[in-house]
């Protein structure tokens, strides 16, 4: 899974102007965005990030062979913070 979502925030960043990154931590990994466009220009008090939640959690779905874990955004550019961030539990 480690591989896969690695190649996500590779794709992401090299082919469009969201500079990804991911960092394991004990419970999973974090993957953020510095440039969300879900969330660009927005003044929200919650997270809006949902389509890029959903293709990480199908892209854990794929590495997994068809395992399910949550994915949930607990950081967004719209509500104030840096950067998006999403967690996933594995």
């Amino acid at each position: 899974m480690s591989l896969a979502l690695h190649a996500q925030a590779e794709i992401f960043t090299c082919f469009s102007d969201q500079r990804s990154s991911l960092e394991p931590t004990p419970s999973g990994f974090q993957f953020k965005v510095e440039a969300s466009p879900f969330a660009w220009g927005l003044h929200t008090e919650k997270p809006v990030c949902h389509p890029l939640v959903g293709l990480l959690q199908e892209c854990t779905r794929w590495a997994s062979n068809g395992r399910n874990y949550t994915v949930r955004e607990t950081h967004c550019l719209a509500t104030g913070d840096a950067a998006c961030t999403i967690v996933i539990n594995t």
